[in-house]
This record gives structure tokens, sequence and C-alpha cells, in this order.
């Protein structure tokens, strides 16, 4: 007895053993994800990098992929606030967290300041769903992103030190934190109240009423995020989440030459560097800096190495910044002292520092550190009404119904001696009520959408396209109502049939529903998938510095698009073509969400699905484009851009290309903001539309509402919005910028360089 219980005990323990064995190889494997911004805010309109720190503690290698969809919503409310899924593929995890930082492409953000992010582990056999509460019982959680509102600017100047974790920030790290921010000059151009949050600076805006409801003006937000120099990308695009970039505390000393390669190429691109160097350096590092500063050293000046490896200065001019243009870009090298309090308490060369780095406008008031002028009355009054003229009485029109971009506006005649009986005067509370909306819309700095992607949708849909006529769709309509209506009464009151009224009646709305779905597609239905166009940059060097598609998909039936990408930043634009006019003037959003899957920016694949007859317009962004084929001029001539004379002789050159087909080639050049015209053959092109869109890739950036009141333009970003799209200010009498316009079929390429001119014809230094 005792032997048969101890077999029994033996076979259920046996059992036991078995049966959790089999519960262990059911159940999935555990994997834990921690996801956090890099930076605590992102850059508006810019890719955003997050660290994601993958939790297994398992011995068996797990290998897969990591699949997120990013909801811009506070809470999970629908697949339809999905704006993309991003899948970074290739992760094998080995019973160790696995760390990695993920670039996240410039998606839209509503006013909700959250994106929502659902997160899964693929592999093979299983799909893990990961949880930002792993105790928490139920559904798993999504991750909680915090982004920057619609309502809101954020500049973000990134802050790289060495070892800013274990080692405290020096005074001038400090000092540069805080008073290199665009901040200081912004507020003389505002009035503005702040207020500290964790390292950020937020110039909160009050409300102001229009027609009844309240419209929040949008904060702007200025953060220094701090980075461990190690932890700066390799790849060019990775630094198009930052306004400007801030080397200190060993900043220039710890930066690899992978990333010195990649940080060089964004700023000739059109960033902005700022560098406090007092740390030993390796020969590269001097290299690099000479590279950085050679427009802005001058003959006078040069930079070496003491014996100990300590940077060495010789300029005509010590103790000030040293400014230098670097391509497209900004570089400024901070003086080589203990305690930089002391430079920064001469407001003038400090403020011409700070403006310089953010290209601030330098004809602005700002730049001179002086409060923004007020327009007089009559000027505001002429931005609504352009032919108001003011007397002794007051500002006034001819006209007593006045049609003006806030709507109808009616005026009162003012009945006294000597007055015309045609004069209609604008009363104070309507000036003060536009003059109101005037500085709102220069304080507003909210991201606007260009123009230009208006027109180029347009203009690259499929030749073949057209919108059906309304004279067709009225001839259809009225057909339809003839039969329905007399034809049905008479003709089968004749045949003596008008009981069969209820089946000509859908037989007949059948007929014409097919026939005006085959109308549609005789006139939409194409072959084609819509035409793209290429801008291609150039330096004042000549040197290729960027380069952005504007791409139109356009089908006659439902697809799904693979675009292999590699080194780039492609994003979704909203539709702005079908969305004009019969929605509004508001921006639309595609029907589908893009899909990235592989390792995004370097080298990934975008899928998109594209609804019948619903374009999808992408834009993309190269900082390393590869295979750019330049019309052949000679580009380094600069009298082709600042004389009458020179244009004629690339006006003959371009005529001697198309000829010799080259394509269609027509130029302009940009100076103070005005079109000059090298060519005069663009109607051969198409339309007004065609003209308009040159002026606009000008890459002359004037006076404008919202960011460009302050600025000429900005750091590469990549969004949608092509706020980057500029490449030099409209106000600057040194610069000039050539235009070449090349069409080949639906492919148009527009190839633009910086040329800085003094007037003698000497290149202007930095």
């Amino acid at each position: 007895m005792r032997r048969c219980a101890g077999v029994c005990a033996l076979l259920m323990l046996l059992l036991q053993c078995a049966a959790v064995a089999a519960v262990s190889a059911a159940a999935p494997p555990r994997v834990g994800m921690k996801l956090e911004l890099a930076s605590i805010r992102g850059r508006t309109g810019a890719p955003i990098h997050v660290n994601v720190r993958l939790e297994y503690n398992d011995p068996q290698f797990l290998e897969g992929k990591l699949e997120l969809h990013i909801f811009d919503a506070l809470e999970l409310t629908s697949e339809s606030d999905r704006l993309a899924t991003v899948v970074r593929e290739g992760i094998v995890l080995a019973g160790q967290d696995y760390e990695f930082s993920l670039l996240l492409p410039a998606l839209h953000t509503s006013d909700t300041r959250n994106w929502a992010v659902r997160a899964w582990f693929v592999t093979e056999d299983e799909r893990i769903e990961l949880t930002s509460a792993p105790g928490r019982k139920g559904p798993a959680e999504p991750f909680d992103l915090l982004m920057t509102s619609s309502l809101e600017r954020s500049f973000v100047m990134c802050s790289a030190s060495d070892d800013p974790r274990n080692r405290d920030a020096s005074v001038n790290r400090r000092l540069l934190q805080e008073q290199l921010l665009l901040q200081d000059v912004m507020q003389s151009a505002v009035t503005v109240s702040g207020e500290e949050l964790e390292g950020e600076v937020v110039d909160q805006r009050g409300d102001v009423q229009r027609g009844g409801s309240a419209d929040q003006t949008p904060g702007v937000i200025h953060h220094a995020a701090e980075w461990d120099v190690r932890a700066l990308p390799e790849d060019p695009l990775g630094y198009c989440a930052f306004d400007v970039v801030l080397l200190s505390d060993g900043g220039l000393g710890g930066l690899s030459e992978a990333c010195q390669k990649a940080l060089l190429t964004w700023v000739r691109a059109g960033g902005s560097v700022a560098i406090e160097c007092r740390e030993r350096l390796q020969p590269q590092h001097l290299g690099f800096l000479r590279e950085l500063l050679k427009e802005g050293l001058g003959a006078e000046s040069d930079l070496t190495l003491d014996a100990d490896g300590r940077l060495l200065v010789v300029a005509d001019r010590s103790g000030v910044p040293i400014l230098s243009h670097a391509g497209l870009g900004r570089v400024i090298l901070l003086p080589l002292v203990e305690d930089l309090s002391v430079v920064a308490r001469d407001r003038e060369v400090w403020r011409r520092a700070v403006c310089f780095l953010w290209k601030v406008r330098e004809s602005s008031d700002v730049a001179r550190g002086q409060a923004r002028r007020q327009l007089s009355d009559l000027d505001i009054v002429r931005a609504y009404i352009p032919k108001a003229q003011r007397d002794e009485f007051g500002i006034y029109s001819e006209d007593q119904y006045v049609s003006t971009p806030d709507g109808y506006v009616f005026l009162q005649q003012i009945e006294r001696p000597g007055i015309s009986q045609k004069r209609y005067y604008v009363e104070d509370q309507q000036i003060n009520r536009w003059r109101r909306s005037h500085d709102l819309k220069l304080q507003s700095l909210r991201v606007q959408n260009s123009d230009v992607l208006k027109l180029s949708e347009a203009l690259l849909l499929p030749s073949d396209i057209q919108i059906v006529p309304v004279p067709v769709i009225a001839v259809i309509l009225i057909g339809y109502v003839l039969v329905v209506g007399p034809v049905d009464y008479f003709v089968l009151g004749w045949l003596r049939m008008r009981r069969f009224t209820w089946v000509l009646f859908p037989v007949v709305t059948a007929a014409f529903t097919l026939l005006t779905i085959a109308v549609a597609h005789a006139y939409m239905s194409s072959d084609d998938t819509g035409g793209a166009m290429v801008i291609t940059d150039m330096d004042d060097e000549g040197h290729v510095v960027r380069q952005t598609t504007l791409e139109t998909l356009f089908f006659g039936g439902r697809r799904e698009v693979e675009a292999e990408q590699r080194k780039t930043l492609l994003v979704q634009s909203r539709d702005q073509f079908l969305g004009d006019g019969m929605y509004g003037n508001v921006a639309l959003p595609a029907d589908e969400p893009p899909r990235y899957e592989g390792l995004f920016p370097q080298n990934y694949v975008l899928r998109q699905g594209v609804q019948q007859w619903s374009p999808v317009s992408l834009r993309s962004l190269s900082l390393e484009p590869e295979g750019v084929e330049l019309p052949a001029i000679d580009w380094d001539d600069e009298q082709l851009v600042i004389d009458e004379a020179g244009r004629v002789r690339l006006s003959a050159a371009l005529q001697q290309l198309s000829s010799a087909s080259a394509g269609n080639l027509h130029a302009i050049v940009m100076h103070g903001g005005q079109v000059h015209a090298v060519t005069n053959s663009f109607g051969a092109d198409g339309s007004s539309q065609f003209l308009q869109l040159l002026s606009m890739l000008g890459g002359q950036q004037q006076v404008a509402e919202g960011i460009f009141s302050l600025l000429s333009h900005v750091s590469p970003q990549g969004s949608d919005c092509l706020e980057d799209l500029a490449m030099s200010a409209g106000d600057d009498p040194e610069e000039y910028v050539l235009v070449i316009v090349r069409t080949r079929g639906e492919r148009v390429e527009v190839f633009r360089r910086l040329y800085r001119v003094v007037e003698s014809g000497v290149p202007a230094a930095g």
C-alpha cells in the first residue's frame, strides 16, 4: 500500500509539473514598455524624438517588431482619430531591457495637446499588446504623449553637453539656456506675461471675442531641452526636431565624427547652432569649427589649438560672438570667457547674436531693440478698405457697404456741415476692433498652411482629369426631372398606363444614376497617378543642401500605394484643393492614415490607402539628395542675377537648353521681395496658377502674418505646412535667389540658388 501511495504521489507531481509547463508554454512572453518624449516638449510642425524601453526578462530570444498606433486624442475615441501607424522592425529581445530612440513623423495635432499611443510587440506567432499601466486590470491602457497644441507655437533649443545627468550645468550653460532663447527679442515685439514651467517659458496671450465666441490666441513656448551629446542623432534629419542646437559644457569635444557630419549637413540646409567651447578638442573638431565658421572668420581671423588642445581664436575683435552664415544656416561662436554674463550685459551685442541665430529680420524693430511700431488708424483701415481717406472729421469711404475679410461693414453717414454726401465715416469702435484683429494676426504664431500646397495639388493632378462641368450636371438633372415629370405623365397617359408609374420611377432613377456614374468616370478616371514637384535648393557656394518633393496621388479606383523611402522625412498633407470652397477653407484629412514600416527616416516603406477620386498629397524632405541633375548653366556667375545684362545671358542659355530637349526651362530672380522675369514664355506651360506658384517658390519670405512677421525663415522641419521652404529674407538687399523651373510632362523641377552679394558685387561676408 505504501508503495502504491508513493507511486500515485509521484504521478500526481509529474502531472502538476506537466500542467504548469503547458500553461507556461501557452502564456505569451512577458513584454513591458516605457515610452516618453526625449525633449519633454516637441517643436511645432517638426518630427518628435521619443525614448523607448522594452522590458523583457525571459532567457528565450524573442524577435519581432514594435507597432505604434498614434491617435490625436486625449483618450481613444475612434479610428477616425488615428494619425498614423509607425512600425519599427528588426527588434531582438534577449533577456534584458532593449532601449532605443525613435523619431516620429511630423503629424497634425489638434487643440487637445495629447497623443494617445496604442502599442503591440508583434512576432511571427502572436501579437502582444503593451500597456502603460501593467498592474491595472482590464483593457491595456494607451501611452500618453504631451504635445504642443495647435493654439501654441513651441520653439525648442537642443542644449547638448557631456554627461548632463551626472554633471551640473555650468554658469555659462545655464545662462545660455535662458538668454539665448527667442523669448527676449519676442518680449520687445509684443506685450506678454511669462510663466515658468519646468524649465519652459510660456508666454500666455489672452482671449479675444469674435462674433460672440471666444477665440484663444496662441501661447509661445520656449524650451531648452537638455541632451547628452552622445545621444545626438547621426542622421541630419534627426536635427529637424530642433530650431537651434547649443553645444556647451563639453558638447563640442564629445561630438562624434558621424554627428559632426550630420550637424553640418543640417546647418547648411538652414539650421542654427551656437557653440561655447572651453574643453580640450581634437583636430577633427577644429576642422569642423573651421568649416562652420569659414564665412564669418574672414581674412583677419583664424582658429587654432594650443599645446593643451584648447581652442584659440585669433580675431580683430575679441570678447564678442563670431557670427557666420553656413550655407542656408547660421552659426555663432561665443567668446572664450569664464563668465558669459559679462558679454550678455552688452545688450546690443547680445541682441544681435540672438537675432542672427534665430533668423530675426534685420530690418525689424525687434532686431533694433525697439518696440514694434504701431500703425496709424488710416493704415489699419486701409488694410480693410484700400481706398479709405482721412479729413478733419475722420476716416471715410465713398461706399456705404464695404466688403472686408471679416465680412460686410455698414458705414454710417455723419450729418455735419461741410461733409460731402458721399462720405461715409468709420466709427472709432470699428477701428479699434480692426486694430485688435491686426495685432492678433501679428502675434499669432500658429502654423498656417501654405498656398503652395493648394496650387501644387491642383497643378499636379493627372492631366486627363477634369471636374465634371456644371452644364453637364445641369443637363442630366433637367433630363431626369423631365422624364419623371412630363414624360411620365403624358407618355404613360397616352399609352393609358399611368398605373405603372411606380415601376417607371425607380427604373428611371436607376438609369440616371448609372448615367451619372458613367459620366463621372469619363471625366475623372485616369490611368495616371498624378505628378510631382521637386524643389532642389543650393546655398551660396553652389552646394545642393536640401530637396523637397510634393506629390499628388489620384486614382480612378481605390489603391494601396507602397513607396520605398530612404533618408527622407515624409508626411501626408491635408487635402487643400478639394476642401476649398465646398467645405470652406479648412484642410480636410485624408481617408486613411499613412503606415510607416521599417527604420524611419533612414530606410522604410510608406503604405498609403488612396480612395477613388480622393487625392492624397505627400511632402518629403531630404537633406542628402542623390542623383540631382542641375541645368547646365554657369551657376557661379553672380552677374546672372544682379543686373539686366546677366539675366539676358541667362535667358539665352535657358532657351538653348530648352531647344536641346532638356525640358521647358523658365527662370525668375527674387530680390527685395520683387520678381524679375528672366524668360517670357511662361504661357507655354499653362495658366496663371503656374505663374502664381512660381512667385511663391521664389524662396524669399516677405514680411507676413504670424511667425514671418518676426523671422525671415526657419530651420528645416519637414512638415506639410512648408514653413521651412523659405530660404532668404525678402527685405535683405544683399540676398538674391535664382529660381529655374524645368517641366518634363507632369514632373516639375524647381532649382533655387541663394546668392549673397553686396552693392559692389563682392560676395557678402557673414
